[in-house]
């Protein structure tokens, strides 16, 4: 196995789950330590970060950074997992449904909204994945949850019985679009589904600089790991950095809460270097009182 630690950019095909194509790339590459980012639905593709080695601890971190998604609802139509691949549960002529209908729905989608996930999905309930509970026939009561939208575009519109229109949305990790394709179709009183989707961008990772499985193939096999796995210190360039000197820094990567004073930063989260520019740890500096706490350690030579 491979000691290699970063985050892999990967592009997820439709038809493959998201922890089959984890096990895939571990295998691929001959890591054991690796997690990704977030699911994508087994049907939707895009932007599927891999966690490699100790960038696993960016788990929590990565799932609080924004995604944007572009796919098409389906109006007219509803199905039991709210996309065009569940099992159809309402059928209603939309015909009167116009572009300036939807235009002035998204609008109450902007912003911090409550949403409920689709019963088809892996939120757990009292430790079971919901969508287990789902398919053996079972009641499924999923709690409502804040989420937010930043940006809610309609690309195209195109009218008939069963209307379809194409988005973009920017919105915080946990947002599920076919929960948004639910709602807007019951809202306009006719129903919705989801009936394409492709994740754009997760955070600074997009979808146009993502590898597809026979890049890491390639990469695997020419052994060239760095022009395919992200650095840490690179993934994480929107948080400020820090070099410590040689004996806060070995009390901080051992866990010790430090003191420590900045002559511009105002508290909050630091990337915290060695003296190679490599990162060793997350911090979160406290100006009141002039320390630093650790918060992740990385364990890198």
């Amino acid at each position: 196995m491979k000691d290699l630690t970063g985050i892999i950019n990967v592009y997820k095909p439709p038809g493959i789950t998201s922890f089959a194509l984890l096990s895939f790339v571990k295998k691929a590459i001959g890591v054991k330590k690796a997690g990704h980012g977030g699911i994508i639905d087994f049907m939707a593709q895009g932007v599927l970060p891999l966690l490699i080695g100790e960038a696993t601890k960016l788990t929590s971190l990565l799932l609080l950074l924004p995604k944007e998604y572009e796919g098409e609802i389906t109006l007219g139509m509803e199905t039991d997992t709210h996309d065009i691949w569940g099992k159809l549960t309402s059928d209603k002529d939309a015909s009167h449904i116009t572009l300036k209908d939807v235009e002035a729905l998204k609008e109450k989608f902007v912003g911090k909204i409550k949403q409920i996930p689709p019963k088809f999905s892996a939120k757990r309930v009292d430790g079971k994945r919901a969508y287990e509970l789902a398919k053996r026939g079972e009641e499924v009561q999923l709690k409502e949850r804040e989420i937010e939208i930043f940006q809610f575009d309609i690309l195209n519109f195109r009218s008939g019985k069963h209307p379809k229109f194409d988005f973009r949305i920017l919105c915080s990790s946990g947002t599920y679009m076919r929960s948004v394709a639910r709602d807007i179709g019951r809202k306009l009183k006719v129903g919705g589904t989801l009936s394409y989707l492709v994740r754009t961008a997760v955070g600074k990772l997009e979808l146009k600089d993502s590898l597809h499985l026979d890049d890491i193939i390639n990469y695997a096999k020419s052994g060239n790991f760095d022009e395919m796995i992200m650095s840490i210190e690179d993934f994480l360039d929107f948080i400020p950095r820090v070099a410590l000197p040689k004996r806060k820094l070995f009390l901080f990567k051992t866990g010790n809460q430090i003191r420590f004073d900045h002559p511009y930063l105002r508290g909050g989260y630091v990337l915290v270097l060695n003296s190679r520019g490599k990162a060793v740890g997350i911090g979160k500096f406290f100006e009141g009182v002039g320390e630093l706490k650790p918060v992740r350690i990385f364990n890198i030579p």
